[in-house]
């Protein structure tokens, strides 16, 4: 595994939901290439093994632990297992997605939106569900019938999480 640089996330009293919202997605890409299904120590353990920072401040511990929780909650509640990781802020169409993955058996192709919760560029559910629908959109266009869906997924609120099928039916997310 590679190490994840925090020295391009802001100085102690600049720490944003955003920032929270970039790591947890860069740890669960990171822990995510190496295996697709991780119970919350392996993430602790694949955190330990990430994040290399020498005595962080206060600040930058509470950023480390919140995005910590976050990627565990993504494992615990939506795991693809029997998928492959293809990579994150991977190119559909024109657009990077946080993260794609190819299903083992049928190579059918999933799209995950992840939402920590803590950033207010999409804030408004309205504002995630057009997300999502252009994405379902765009992975349509790029894959075909091999297009599953987009599975939008809120980490702080795993139950209101939903899927756009290949169709663009809106239902719930199986939880892991």
């Amino acid at each position: 595994m590679q190490w994840i640089d925090l020295t391009d996330f802001p100085t102690d009293f600049e720490i944003t939901g955003s920032s929270i919202g970039t790591l947890t997605h860069r740890l669960i890409a990171a822990v995510a290439a190496h295996q697709s299904h991780a119970s919350s120590e392996q993430v602790l353990l694949s955190v330990a093994n990430l994040i290399r920072i020498d005595r962080p401040s206060v600040d930058r511990q509470s950023l480390i632990t919140s995005a910590t929780t976050l990627a565990g909650t993504y494992f615990r509640e939506f795991s693809l297992a029997s998928s492959r990781f293809v990579g994150a802020e991977v190119f559909v169409g024109d657009r990077p997605v946080d993260l794609l993955w190819m299903e083992s058996g049928s190579s059918r192709f999933w799209i995950d939106e992840i939402k920590s919760g803590l950033a207010s560029g999409f804030s408004t559910e309205q504002g995630a569900r057009v997300q999502a629908k252009d994405l379902a959109e765009l992975g349509r266009g790029e894959f075909g019938d091999r297009f599953a869906g987009v599975r939008v997924l809120k980490l702080q609120r795993p139950r209101s999480s939903y899927v756009i099928s290949s169709t663009g039916e809106t239902g719930p997310v199986g939880h892991g």
